[in-house]
């Protein structure tokens, strides 16, 4: 990788390190860590998470903040290199907690237009309008997922 990007570019892998199949898929706990393990040092940062995207982007009302650090808590165990992730957070504790207690070194940030909503005044029309994009935004994403488990049952972890 080095060889084709140099010295002036920083090189980063983001692996799903477990896809929540089970046997089916790749688990932190089998093919995730390994692939992690075979590539420890070769990439600048790591960029891990759990997969698919409903599950990557699972909000708080559905699972508790912060619920990937058990599949991804071994990367820094097995890497000297910085590791980031999301996580679903909602409380800056809870992410200083995971910086602190070596689970990931960065948590990464959200794309700005969901930060936007977090701004103290939200009745603006801009942050209203920023929502609703938002709100369609995940709304697409939920039913091509659903259209595409329908179309290929079989990729449906369910």
């Amino acid at each position: 990788m080095r060889e084709e990007v140099g010295e002036t570019c920083a090189v980063a892998v983001r692996l799903a390190v477990d896809e929540l199949l089970g046997d089916k898929g790749i688990t932190s706990a089998g093919d995730g860590r390994e692939i992690v393990e075979i590539l420890a040092e070769l990439p600048d940062l790591w960029d891990v998470n759990v997969s698919d995207w409903n599950n990557d982007s699972m909000t708080s009302r559905f699972a508790e903040e912060g619920y990937q650090e058990s599949y991804v808590d071994f990367v820094k165990s097995v890497t000297s290199k910085p590791v980031v992730g999301v996580g679903r957070f909602t409380s800056p504790d809870t992410m200083v907690s995971q910086v602190k207690r070596g689970v990931l070194d960065f948590i990464g940030q959200p794309v700005p237009q969901l930060q936007t909503l977090f701004f103290p005044i939200k009745s603006n029309r801009t942050a209203l309008k920023i929502s609703a994009n938002v709100l369609a935004a995940t709304f697409a994403c939920r039913a091509t997922t659903l259209y595409t488990h329908a179309l290929y049952p079989e990729s449906d972890p369910k």
